[in-house]
């Protein structure tokens, strides 16, 4: 059976199964993948669903063990899912059975696949859901360029903060109508807000993707991850900072540490930067720190 949880910051969900139903999964993906006219990549981002619950089965993903009291539940693997991700690849499997001989199994997998996202949207954007949940089901797989639209829409989305994915989400599915560019001018003169500019999806359409910061989250609000003011500084001038920690050791009583630590060499350095502000989106040219 497939499950899911949340990951934080409204970055997708971890897609939980036991071995079986991983394998189930990546049994249909792959067989779409190889038979579908609506694939034209035959090795792209809608195989990757086959390739992570292959991996996931294999233990080479997350491994989460039973609760103590019910071990009954035996072993299950989770495989991180970035949202605008999935919602593509989940699009790309059902008009692609309308084109195939297909068993009840395939049907199984793709309506678990379905419910799962329907509940988890509903779940992750509370008064947005619904909303979500119509333009993901709008999203056609055989526009040509649909899956090239997602390393710009990928890529923004991995950029933004907790706020800013719950403020643009339905914008940043909205984007992928083959008529979003053509509309855009139209809509801004209409007066609708948090509009994305084509012209800022198209910067972004080389760029490699930021870290997401998509830990699992937990009942209630995820905890923070502690924040350290040196990771706002360039990488030059982290250099400095880490050459000027080893160097203090002579004249105090150890290298600096923690947030206190890097406060102080921002504060000698003269970076400016302070521990209550982060950037609003990280630069397209950041180096992508987890890969899909």
């Amino acid at each position: 059976m497939l499950t899911y949880r949340l990951l934080k910051n409204h970055a997708g969900i971890l897609l939980i199964g036991d071995s079986t139903s991983l394998r189930w999964l990546h049994e249909v993906v792959h067989g779409v993948n190889e038979r579908s006219p609506l694939v034209g990549d035959k090795e792209g981002m809608f195989l990757g669903l086959a390739y992570d619950a292959r991996k996931a089965y294999e233990r080479q993903r997350e491994i989460i063990q039973p609760p103590a009291h019910y071990e009954e539940m035996g072993i299950r693997y989770g495989i991180q899912l970035l949202w605008p991700v999935l919602l593509l690849q989940q699009r790309t499997l059902w008009p692609s059975l309308t084109y195939l001989d297909h068993s009840a199994k395939t049907q199984a997998v793709a309506y678990a696949l379905e419910a799962i996202i329907e509940e988890a949207l509903q779940q992750d954007f509370t008064t947005q859901g619904k909303d979500a949940i119509a333009l993901w089901q709008r999203f056609n797989p055989a526009q040509l360029d649909v899956f090239d639209k997602l390393q710009s829409r990928g890529a923004i989305f991995c950029s933004w903060t907790k706020a800013e994915r719950k403020r643009n989400f339905l914008q940043l599915l909205t984007s992928f109508d083959p008529m979003y560019d053509s509309n855009h001018m139209f809509r801004l003169q209409r007066g609708e807000r948090n509009l994305l500019s084509p012209g800022e999806l198209e910067l972004w359409a080389s760029a490699e993707w930021p870290d997401t910061r998509w830990s699992t989250a937990t009942s209630g609000e995820p905890q923070a991850t502690p924040y350290h003011p040196c990771l706002e500084i360039w990488p030059k001038t982290i250099s400095q900072g880490l050459q000027m920690a080893a160097n203090t050791q002579t004249r105090v009583s150890g290298p600096p540490q923690g947030v206190a630590g890097c406060q102080r060499i921002v504060e000698e350095l003269g970076a400016g930067v302070s521990c209550a502000r982060r950037p609003s989106r990280a630069s397209p040219n950041a180096a992508r720190v987890t890969t899909y």
